[in-house]
Protein backbone atom coordinates (compact mmCIF):
# COMPACT_ATOMS: atom_id res chain seq x y z
CA UNK A 1 0.00 0.00 0.00
CA UNK A 2 1.78 3.12 -1.10
CA UNK A 3 2.22 6.58 0.73
CA UNK A 4 -0.70 8.68 1.15
CA UNK A 5 -3.46 6.20 0.20
CA UNK A 6 -6.32 6.20 2.21
CA UNK A 7 -8.20 2.75 2.96
CA UNK A 8 -11.89 3.05 4.23
CA UNK A 9 -13.36 -0.53 5.44
CA UNK A 10 -10.53 -3.02 4.96
CA UNK A 11 -8.85 -5.73 6.38
CA UNK A 12 -5.34 -6.29 7.50
CA UNK A 13 -4.23 -9.84 7.20
CA UNK A 14 -0.95 -11.23 8.88
CA UNK A 15 2.41 -9.47 8.17
CA UNK A 16 0.47 -6.66 6.23
CA UNK A 17 2.91 -3.23 6.01
CA UNK A 18 1.10 0.03 6.06
CA UNK A 19 3.16 3.11 5.04
CA UNK A 20 3.18 6.24 7.37
CA UNK A 21 1.08 8.68 6.21
CA UNK A 22 -1.75 6.51 4.96
CA UNK A 23 -5.25 6.95 6.68
CA UNK A 24 -7.29 3.72 7.77
CA UNK A 25 -10.87 3.88 8.09
CA UNK A 26 -13.07 1.06 9.99
CA UNK A 27 -10.71 -1.73 9.91
CA UNK A 28 -10.35 -5.04 10.75
CA UNK A 29 -6.69 -6.61 12.28
CA UNK A 30 -4.97 -9.66 13.15
CA UNK A 31 -1.85 -11.45 13.45
CA UNK A 32 1.22 -9.86 13.50
CA UNK A 33 0.88 -6.69 11.56
CA UNK A 34 2.86 -3.25 11.19
CA UNK A 35 0.51 -0.65 10.89
CA UNK A 36 1.91 2.78 12.34
CA UNK A 37 -0.63 4.68 10.21
CA UNK A 38 -3.74 6.72 12.52
CA UNK A 39 -6.71 3.80 13.27
CA UNK A 40 -10.03 5.48 13.35
CA UNK A 41 -13.15 3.27 13.97
CA UNK A 42 -12.04 0.42 14.96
Amino acid sequence: VGQGARLERCAVFEETQVTPGEVLTEVLAWGPHRVPAPLTGR
